[in-house]
Formats: structure tokens, sequence, C-alpha cells
């Protein structure tokens, strides 16, 4: 070992023996040699880093691996199915582990193919990354291409809004002739009916009704509702099923006036395109009624033979769909 103080153009030092090399010179170049470097904490209790010649380095977090190199790049270890390689701009969390990939951004997230090749695509695939394991793909022309299965929308809801589609601004007011439009189908949930006026469905229009927006106050809209009812008579003994089922579909079309919030229905009301009920019991219908002239009061409702007389004995279990079509157009 050579002394600094002596002036020495070229100072080092040099430790050596059959397994471990350490040499430390002024010019900046220090070389450490060895087959492995084992760094530990200051108790030698705890590995922090280990270097492997003609094989991996490894990173260590609490005397955990979490960092490896690899032949084909690169280790990463997580503490659960849903951590392992994170990505922090000090907000927001991107993190990639063996089982899912997951994204926490506090903004917009795009998974874009800027290709300027016309069959450029952006796919998901499963069971591998070949055009044939695409599932769900976006072509170039922005259409949407779903490869195999059925498209289930909300699926393991407990109570699902169902399907929604949007074009244009319902609430556009700015330009005279705006022509927003808004179709959503809502579940109506399986119950029992034994009573009379049995209300099965209700819709605020003022009030909104997700995905469906709370209409503006200054916009007239018309809205029509489309129910399709599925009924059985309830009961243990169901020996004759046949006899024991029955279906409706129904529409009615509602003017929807901003100022007050008043709701009308076409004089000619509701219009039956299926009724076929009579085998469980009597003059079950489809009954649309409104409250209007308030907010707070306003309402469209689904109700299911008005004075419940017709009921069979045992009642009914009833279940089904209402799809809602709001158009706007005037300004």
């Amino acid at each position: 070992m050579e002394d600094p103080s002596s002036g020495t153009a070229n100072v080092s030092m040099s430790v050596k023996d059959d397994e471990f090399k350490l040499i430390v010179n002024a010019d900046g170049n220090s070389v450490i040699g060895t087959s492995q470097l084992h760094i530990k904490g200051s108790d030698e209790t705890e590995t922090l880093a280990i270097f492997n010649q003609d094989s991996d380095v490894r990173l260590f977090y609490n005397n955990t691996r979490r960092f490896a190199t690899t032949n084909e790049g690169a280790y990463i270890s997580g503490s659960s199915v849903s951590t392992g390689l994170e990505v922090h701009d000090g907000t927001n969390t991107a993190i990639r582990s063996a089982t899912q990939t997951r994204f926490n951004f506090d903004g917009n997230t795009y998974v874009s193919n800027e290709s300027t090749n016309g069959a450029a695509r952006v796919a998901f695939a499963l069971s591998g990354t070949g055009a044939a394991n695409a599932k769900v793909a976006v072509s170039q022309s922005n259409d949407l291409h779903v490869y195999s299965g059925s498209i289930n929308v909300q699926s393991g809801l407990t109570q699902p809004t169902g399907s929604y589609l949007s074009a244009g601004n319902l609430n556009s007011v700015s330009v005279a002739g705006s022509n927003g439009i808004q179709k959503a189908n809502f579940i109506i949930k399986n119950k029992a009916l034994d009573e009379t006026e049995e209300q099965i469905f209700t819709w605020f229009p003022w009030q909104g009704l997700y995905p469906i927006p709370a209409l503006s106050t200054s916009t007239n809209c018309s809205a029509q509702l489309k129910v399709e009812l599925t009924l059985m008579e309830r009961g243990t003994n169901l020996n004759t099923p046949a006899t024991k089922i029955g279906q409706i579909v129904a529409y009615s079309v509602f003017g929807l006036e901003g100022s007050g919030y008043n709701v009308g229905e076409n004089p000619s009301g509701s219009v039956s395109l299926v009724n076929q009920t009579t085998q469980i019991g009597d003059n079950i219908d489809v009954d649309f009624s409104v409250n209007s002239g308030g907010a707070a009061s306003s309402y469209i409702r689904v109700l299911l033979d008005n004075d419940g007389t017709g009921f069979p004995t045992g009642g009914l279990q009833v279940g089904g769909t209402v799809e809602i079509t709001v158009i706007q157009a005037l300004a």
C-alpha cells in the first residue's frame, strides 16, 4: 500500500489472496475480484446483495431477494400475487406481477398502436400472442372485433344496470336542433308479487338513473319505455309447468318538459305486443303510471296489473328488463 502523502503519481491500494482481490487506483480504476461477492448488513445477519461470477446479481429487500439478473433479462419477485415490478412517478403506480398487470393512475390510461401499417390493431389475446389467439381487437378502421365468446355487460354484479348506448349530448341546448340520444337497459330484479298495484320499476328523469344522466331543466325530451317481463305462478306444484308461465312485452312513449319537470304519456297509452298470461291469471297487463309537476314528485312508474285482482292465488314471480330510449331535438 502506498501512502498518498508521498506524492507518488499512481497511488494504489492492493489486497490479495487466493480467492479475493481488491485494487483501488488513484486514476479511478477500482477492481473487486472474487467468484462471489456477498454484501451483508453491519451485524452480518441480513443479506443486502450477492454478485456471482458467470451468473446472476441479486438485490435483497429485508433479507428477501426481490431483483436478480438472468440470462433472458431480469427476475423480479413480489411479496404477493398483486405485487412485483412497480413503476412510480410520485403519485401514480403501475404494477406488473406474474399473474396480473394493474394500472393505478390519476388520469387517463391508453393502450395504443401508432403503427402506420394498414393492418395495425390493438388486440387482447389469451393463450398466446399470435393473431389466432386474439379475443378482442380494435382495427385501424376503429371497428371493435369480438372473436370468441359473448359480450357480457356488468358480469358479476348483483344488481346490474344493463347495456348502454349514447350519441351526441342529451342535455345540449347550445345549438338548435341538437340531437342527443341515449338508450339503456335496466334489470327488473326477480321478485314476488301478491299485492295490488305492484310497482316493479320507477324512473325519476330529473334525478337521473345511471348511466342516463339527470335531464336538464331547460331541455325538452321524449322517452320510450319498453318492458319485457317473464312471469311464473308461485307455488310448489309445477307438475304442469306449461300452464304456470307467461310473458309480456309492452311499449309506451312520454314527453318530458324541462321547465317544471312535467311528464306526459301519449294519450293512446301503452301498447302490448305480447301478452301470454291467460293461463296464470286474468287481465294481467303492464300499466305505466305518471306523476308530473315537480322535481321531487315527477316519475314514470311501471306497474303490473293495476288492481291485482287477476293474480293467481299463490301470487306471481316476475323479472325482466326495461329499455329506455331518450331523444332530445328541441333547443
